[in-house]
């Protein structure tokens, strides 16, 4: 009895430091993000220069002139609103759009939302990474999107990039027009998730409308923040084409930052530029592995049944 007593004393001190450790840990990570949102305290040093100079008396009788050099060294901790953000009742999509201005690392923002450092004090969550990654993702992209369409402006012609990473080619079409975006996956068969694929296999994901998507994809969200912050420095929208290929040679999933950042390279190349559809559709062409997979895209795009099909109203003018 006394040794079964005795054993569940030392279980239950290990189980209460465990406890504590993960405790710990937690808090540690907290206040290491905390400490990453907040800028130091900068010093500004204020130089006051004061010049005395005399002026000549009534009587016209020249006097001296003498500089005065007064140097004042002023230290002033200067903080801004990012720590506040941690401990103030402000929407998660403020709060991520702000840090995200006051040029706080993306991935800093992200571990500040999924550990509920972020949001509304009461509905501040515990959320998984990958969640987090696709809502700051998405709350960035909603802001810089209100940004384009405040200025009502669209590319003067069609614009194709192209990039490519770690087995994975992208195509980026921009088309002058209001703002939609299509995606399409290309994998290729013997990817990791197409083993026993005998064809490629083609994923949609579209937002038709600003903020209305047919699914919630966490690699289009990620392509579509580089699409906008390209499109918000610009000041232009464009209906979007994504295409990425997607070749046996990317063999192990590595996330959706290479997707984001593939895509903001594409965009920082030089592109070619045409007021010619059919140019665009050749090069889109050329730049498959699969040539066959043109007619497809083409027919199940709606972007090009808008292109093709539907005309404007100017066409008549």
């Amino acid at each position: 009895m006394k040794q079964k007593a005795f054993l569940f004393f030392i279980f239950t001190l290990l189980f209460s430091f465990f406890i504590y450790a993960q405790d710990n840990t937690q808090n540690n990570a907290c206040i290491k993000i905390v400490k990453l949102l907040t800028p130091k305290a900068s010093k500004i040093q204020f130089r006051i220069s004061a010049y005395a100079k005399l002026q000549k008396d009534i009587q016209g009788q020249s006097q001296l002139e003498a500089p005065v050099n007064t140097g004042i060294r002023i230290d002033i901790p200067i903080y801004d609103t990012r720590e506040k953000l941690v401990w103030d009742d402000v929407k998660a999509s403020e709060a991520v759009w702000l840090l995200y201005k006051g040029r706080v690392d993306f991935y800093t923002i992200v571990r500040a939302f999924s550990l509920g450092l972020l949001g509304v004090k009461r509905n501040r969550r515990l959320v998984p990474t990958r969640w987090a990654i696709t809502a700051v993702d998405s709350a960035i992209a909603t802001k810089l999107l209100e940004i384009i369409k405040f200025e009502n402006k669209v590319v003067d012609y069609i614009e194709v990039y192209t990039a490519s990473y770690i087995g994975n080619k992208f195509i980026i079409i921009l088309f002058p027009g209001p703002y939609r975006l299509e995606m399409v996956e290309i994998w290729h068969p013997s990817t990791i998730w197409t083993q026993n694929a005998g064809q490629p296999v083609l994923h949609w994901v579209r937002e038709d409308k600003p903020n209305r998507f047919t699914e919630i994809d966490g690699g289009m969200m990620a392509a579509r923040l580089s699409i906008l912050e390209h499109l918000a420095r610009r000041k232009r929208q464009a209906s979007v084409l994504i295409v990425r290929e997607i070749t046996p040679d990317y063999y192990a999933p590595v996330g959706n930052w290479h997707i984001r950042l593939t895509t903001a390279h594409a965009l920082s190349q030089p592109m070619l530029k045409s007021n010619n559809l059919k140019e665009a559709i050749e090069l889109l062409g050329t730049s498959l592995k699969d040539k066959n997979l043109l007619s497809t895209i083409i027919e199940r795009s709606r972007i090009f049944d808008r292109l093709y099909n539907q005309k404007r109203l100017d066409h008549y003018f």
